[in-house]
């Protein structure tokens, strides 16, 4: 109904707390076909709303196209989230210039950049702590005063507002992130008159972590997994997507094997999402001769700086080093305390309900 241009017939869900919804239909799937003049009916159509509602939210996929278009054109103000993983942070050069190209194009010369909100940043994880601490250090403003936490009563939240549920630390946290980052967008809404072209194309140059050159593209047939820390792997569309746009930005690290495959020792995310995006190759970075302390060491250490462990992957992943090599090998591949290693062991005396919530990441950190 969004791109009916005359024909708008809008008729919001109500969906409780003074709130509607415009859900998404089958017309979305086309947008990205659509010709240009078509991107600016959205406007129009919300425009039909304004004297119903105080504020209109649009939330678009982590894509470019047509669809950011039509969002761009159609917003007053933007907020970029941006997940601190290296995929995320490579976008927001291509980002922060279709947005420029919006206004400059006068496709929507009064759009107001807020900036940029670090979402879903896990403080357990060295790469979140240094992705961000840099991005302030680089981007000073353009980063908001605010970040979303990862938090599981956010994850989790479904049929209400995780700021309607108090009964435990996570969801009182995350209510208070939440009410902040909200009060903090409307006050700079009235006040603050948008951030500087030149700066945020700057984001493009920026690398949390240099990218080693591949050393081969092997086909995804030769390339087999066994053994990884992580066990779960989520938002493989949206990574599959990015793939799509960009291909495989960082290559994956691999062991040739005496049979002539290659064995994932980090990037098994990246492998998985590979044949979502259609690639039936994939740039690596070829080891060879490790021992298997040796493979579980990089694996550990790649997880531990990028890839976001759960805390019951983490205690299961020590637990499995402990019986194989010790818990002071365990202590040097985790590079942690023996009190840390400890309090990782113990998850396996938790009760079945206990390690059920850990398992399913619905109770926090061990610490």
């Amino acid at each position: 109904a969004l791109f009916d241009g005359e024909a708008i017939e809008l008729q919001p869900l109500p969906c409780g707390e003074s709130a509607a919804l415009v859900a998404a239909d089958r017309e979305l799937v086309d947008v990205a076909s659509r010709p240009l003049e078509d991107l600016h009916a959205p406007r129009a159509a919300l425009a039909k709303l304004a004297k119903d509602f105080d504020v209109c939210i649009i939330d678009t996929a982590p894509t470019l196209g047509n669809p950011l278009y039509a969002a761009l054109i159609a917003a007053d103000f933007v907020v970029c989230p941006c997940t601190m993983d290296q995929d995320a942070i490579d976008g927001l050069g291509d980002l922060f210039e279709d947005i420029a190209r919006v206004q400059q194009l006068e496709w929507n010369a009064d759009l107001v950049t807020l900036g940029l909100l670090a979402n879903r940043v896990n403080t357990r994880r060295a790469f979140d702590r240094n992705a961000l601490e840099q991005l302030r250090d680089e981007l000073g403003e353009v980063v908001m005063e605010g970040v979303l936490y990862d938090r599981a009563a956010t994850q989790y939240a479904k049929d209400r507002p995780v700021w309607r549920v108090q009964s435990g630390e996570s969801q009182i946290l995350a209510a208070r992130e939440m009410k902040a980052d909200k009060d903090m967008t409307a006050t700079a809404t009235n006040k603050k008159p948008g951030l500087n072209l030149g700066k945020l194309s700057a984001v493009a140059q920026i690398a949390v972590k240099p990218v080693q050159p591949a050393d081969a593209e092997i086909e995804l047939a030769r390339i087999y997994s066994v053994k990884q820390v992580r066990k779960t792997f989520r938002n493989l569309e949206e990574l599959a997507e990015s793939f799509k746009l960009n291909g495989i930005i960082e290559p994956l690290v691999v062991h040739e094997e005496a049979d002539g495959r290659y064995r994932i020792i980090v990037g098994e995310r990246r492998y998985r999402a590979a044949p979502l995006a259609g690639l039936v190759k994939v740039p690596v970075i070829i080891k060879k001769g490790l021992t298997e302390l040796q493979i579980r060491r990089l694996q550990v250490t790649e997880n531990n700086d990028r890839d976001d462990l759960t805390a019951y992957e983490e205690a299961m992943g020590v637990i499995e080093d402990v019986e194989l090599y010790g818990t002071k090998e365990a202590m040097t591949i985790w590079n942690r305390g023996e009190a840390w290693v400890s309090k990782r062991m113990a998850v396996r005396r938790y009760a079945d309900p206990v390690r059920e919530l850990l398992e399913n990441d619905l109770c926090g950190d061990f610490e």
